[in-house]
């Protein structure tokens, strides 16, 4: 999300937490953020935290090798695994619970490709 975009988002919420990015968060605390989760992997691989391109294989073999957790960080600055970012994107009103359902038969889960588009300027 450009800066403008989440200026805009914390605007129209104002003090509710809304979900701002998908992430990675590494076992030492670093974060990448991106407006999906295969940017966050990109970006982690030009910095040099992982040895492997992600154009190359799979990424659950690198969740895996790197014991790295996918999921979401807030317009409040906290990092927030796809469950609990689900039921943010509800409560701020970024992904209606019937439009998740129809699309993954899933109700607590939440896909970077959920909400992507939603907030985009």
């Amino acid at each position: 999300m450009t800066p403008a975009s989440q200026y805009i988002v914390e605007v129209l919420l104002g003090d509710r937490e809304a979900i701002r990015a998908a992430a990675l968060r590494f076992p030492d605390g670093t974060i990448f953020e991106g407006t999906f989760h295969a940017e966050c992997w990109y970006e982690a691989y030009a910095k040099g935290k992982i040895e492997e391109d992600p154009a190359q294989g799979e990424f659950i073999g690198l969740i895996d090798k790197y014991h790295v957790e996918e999921g979401f960080t807030t317009t409040f600055n906290r990092f927030v695994n796809r469950s609990e970012a689900y039921h943010i994107s509800i409560s701020s009103g970024q992904r209606p619970p019937e439009q998740h359902q129809a699309d993954q038969g899933n109700t607590d889960f939440l896909d970077s490709h959920d909400i992507a588009d939603r907030y985009r300027t």
